[in-house]
């Protein structure tokens, strides 16, 4: 999926309240931005996504974007996904 579709994801989420939905649609959208090599990019939406989790409850996919940010932050042989 594209940014783009991500986006369009996210904001239907945000407009029908879905605040899990948004985080992973926030989510989709730093893994697309890491494998573009955009990291600064991708980690402003990651941040938004852990920030999203938080707020649901969802400690569990919080710590998994974390873990997702630090792999971005430490560069492309680092194991983040592609």
């Amino acid at each position: 999926m594209s940014v783009e579709a991500h986006t369009r994801a996210r904001q239907v989420f945000q407009r029908v309240g879905d605040a899990h939905g948004e985080a992973q649609a926030w989510t989709g959208i730093g893994l697309v931005l890491a494998a573009s090599g955009e990291a600064g990019k991708a980690v402003k939406a990651l941040a938004q996504a852990v920030a999203l989790f938080e707020a649901t409850g969802d400690a569990h996919r919080a710590a998994i974007v974390r873990e997702l940010i630090a792999r971005v932050r430490k560069g492309p042989d680092s194991g983040a996904p592609d």
